[in-house]
């Protein structure tokens, strides 16, 4: 006990002695890189530019916008995709304060927070640059549903193409079935990728308002319509005469030549739907 008693004593004494370590301070340099030039990429780019940084924005396509030039329309404000990502793309070309690079990669990144040393090369030439921050906005790719549901990219396809036909006016199949979940929420991909719902519902209704006399339906294990205006796309969709069908993830669709058998998981039968075309709901996945 006495020693204990000593130890404090000692321990206490030395602290009465000891003086404050010396701040130290280094400068931050004040601009940002930004990596991958999509619709994430551009608003950061746009948003510290338009608060007075510089701003160094790199893509590695040759062009700006990412995955929204594959888009038709955007749900739930039925927008053009093309014309909200060609309006972001000259909001940061016309930006003084930004210094956009296409055909870019990252040769080599060294230092820490507010002082990066980074290389990149462009089109063939090689700059560096010391930076304060750096934003990676790299985005994600879609699924390539290979192997699943007789995919073949023509008669079975993902949203993603249907999406570029929908771009082409090259959709016109009178039974669309879309299957929801593909390649997610199971052993390979725990998650839920949250768009695929809405995506399957908006493309529903255009199919819809292109042609009334289609028979779209989706099959669906739960549907994640989050927000009060996706809810309503879910009651438009029903309005329209979309059809939905919930099935079992122990007991999936089978793709048949011309159509879809599923047991319908209310009624406790199996159904044979009519098919022209089946589209699936892949999720989004990270990029290499």
């Amino acid at each position: 006990m006495d020693k204990a008693r000593d130890l404090i004593r000692m321990g206490a004494a030395k602290a009465a002695l000891l003086e404050p370590q010396e701040i130290i301070t280094s400068e931050v340099e004040v601009r940002a890189l930004v990596i991958g030039a999509g619709i994430a990429g551009l608003t950061a780019a746009i948003s510290l530019a338009n608060r007075g940084f510089p701003v160094i924005l790199l893509e590695k396509e040759k062009e700006l916008g990412g995955m929204l030039r594959s888009l038709y329309r955007l749900a739930p404000m039925d927008l053009d995709a093309s014309e909200v990502i060609n309006a972001k793309i000259k909001e940061a070309e016309d930006n003084p304060n930004i210094e956009i690079y296409t055909g870019a990669t990252i040769e080599k990144v060294e230092g820490f927070i507010g002082k990066f040393d980074i290389t990149f090369s462009a089109n063939g030439t090689s700059k560096d640059v010391r930076l304060g921050v750096v934003i990676i906005a790299t985005g994600a790719g879609n699924l390539v549903p290979e192997g699943m549901y007789q995919y073949d990219g023509n008669k079975v396809i993902t949203q993603w193409e249907l999406e570029e036909r929908f771009k082409a006016g090259k959709v016109d199949a009178n039974n669309v079935v879309i299957i929801q979940c593909v390649g997610a929420r199971s052993p390979e991909r725990r998650y839920c990728s949250r768009i695929c719902c809405a995506i399957g519902i908006k493309n529903a209704i255009l199919i819809k308002e292109m042609n009334p006399a289609a028979k779209v339906t989706i099959l669906y294990r739960d549907l994640m319509m989050y927000g009060v205006e996706n809810e309503d796309q879910l009651h438009k969709a029903k309005e329209l005469g979309v059809r939905f069908v919930k099935y079992d993830s122990e007991r999936p669709p089978v793709v048949e030549e011309n159509k879809v058998t599923v047991f319908h998981h209310l009624m406790g039968k199996e159904l044979e739907i009519p098919q022209e075309m089946v589209v699936l709901s892949t999720p989004l996945v990270g990029t290499e």
